[in-house]
């Protein structure tokens, strides 16, 4: 990518924000993949990847915000400072609603899913697992948080947990079209066309 490219990726970060409307869903999924390519590069932070395991279950039912998941600010150094202060402005965010008595759960679960998806986009994969984790267990009506988690467990390669999000993503939205089209492709590319064919259906009805 040359300079200006990469420029104007970094700026895109500003402007993720969490839709489930169809085109500018996809779009923004997609602005998250670019903006991951642009501050890591070709290579995964190797320090980032596994010791965590999704599930959404265990948080919830252990009951109470004592049972979300430590999300703490990493290592930003390396990132281009656009990256950094987009990171540190959302984790100030969480840190503000975390400290103001009264927040409502999915106010604080909307702060969690912000700065996983910018935590997404930096290649921080632990931290951003955990941040939609948190997220989805705050807001569990909120079908945008198992659908980026369901993103992260793709880019992770772990194809399972991934289908599980995309599936939860759509009971909360039956007739999302991104959602649709992921679990169509994930059943196309793991032998199952007909499955495939089913979900590509719905997300063209």
């Amino acid at each position: 990518w040359g300079s200006d490219d990469s420029t104007s990726a970094r700026r895109s970060a500003r402007h993720i924000r969490p839709s489930m409307t169809s085109g500018r869903f996809l779009a923004q999924s997609i602005t998250v993949l670019a903006v991951l390519s642009v501050v890591g590069g070709a290579c995964t932070r190797s320090d980032e990847r596994g010791g965590v395991t999704s599930s959404v279950a265990s948080v919830r039912s252990d009951g109470g915000r004592e049972a979300l998941r430590s999300v703490p600010l990493p290592d930003l150094t390396g990132l281009p400072i656009p990256v950094q202060d987009q990171v540190r402005e959302r984790f100030a965010v969480l840190e503000q609603r975390r400290a103001r008595p009264g927040t409502p759960d999915a106010e604080l679960g909307a702060a969690y899913g912000d700065l996983g998806l910018i935590l997404m986009a930096a290649e921080y994969e632990r931290p951003a697992l955990s941040s939609f984790i948190n997220a989805e267990a705050l807001a569990p009506a909120a079908p945008r948080w198992p659908y980026y988690r369901g993103q992260l467990h793709v880019v992770r390669g772990e194809h399972a947990e991934a289908e599980v999000a995309f599936e939860r993503a759509l009971v909360l939205r039956a007739d999302d079209f991104p959602t649709l089209v992921q679990l169509g492709d994930m059943a196309l590319a793991h032998g199952r066309p007909e499955a495939a064919e089913r979900r590509f259906r719905q997300a063209l009805a």
